[in-house]
């Protein structure tokens, strides 16, 4: 009965009050404690987990979203199997550049349209024939995706002048590319280059 009574005024003052402290005189959210935290009772059978959560750099708990190659089930976060892959992509004009590219925008970016796509869609609008990238915009370290022409020839210049040093592609002899091939590129930081990791031809 103490503990309802307890809670019961909690919940008013919170009403009353719209911010509630534990050992602070400032709260700076709805709910705010200063300090450890406990709970007893966590692995109850008939309650299942559908959200998962986790600390902000200010300590504020927050709901994490996630991945594809995460799953949340029976209140088990496990990932799959085998890696899930996302599509995004990108429209380029043929006749801007006569269908040669230099330091192409992927959009993979940290808050770019593609930051979290491992599968770029290359889409040329108005094409007359195969486009070539002389290069493309400096990834982070260790940043891998693939390329995937939907309309005709790609082909990836090797070191090619056209395009700032980071953003060039390292000589290899499979940077030709189909219609529908694909193509797994990985940024070395260290060397600033794209490097071509995986083409079957």
């Amino acid at each position: 009965m103490k503990h309802l009574i307890v809670i019961t005024l909690l919940f008013a003052f919170t009403e009353m009050m719209g911010q509630v402290g534990i050992n602070t005189l400032n709260p700076e959210e709805t709910f705010d404690v200063n300090g450890t935290s406990k709970f007893r009772t966590t692995d109850q059978a008939e309650i299942t987990t559908t959200k998962i959560g986790g600390l902000d750099d200010n300590g504020v708990f927050r709901e994490i979203t996630i991945g594809t190659n995460l799953k949340l089930q029976s209140n088990t976060l496990s990932s799959y199997g085998n890696p899930r892959y996302s599509f995004g992509e990108i429209t380029l004009d043929y006749n801007s550049s006569n269908g040669k590219f230099d330091n192409v925008d992927l959009l993979i970016g940290s808050g770019e349209s593609n930051e979290d796509k491992n599968i770029i869609k290359i889409k040329v609008t108005d094409t007359d024939g195969d486009s070539e990238f002389t290069g493309i915009k400096a990834g982070a370290n260790g940043q891998h995706i693939w390329l995937y022409p939907l309309h005709d020839k790609l082909k990836l210049k090797k070191n090619d002048e056209g395009s700032l040093g980071p953003n060039q592609i390292e000589a290899n002899i499979k940077t030709d590319l189909e219609q529908y091939d694909m193509i797994e590129l990985l940024y070395d930081g260290t060397r600033e280059k794209w490097i071509i990791m995986e083409h079957k031809k």
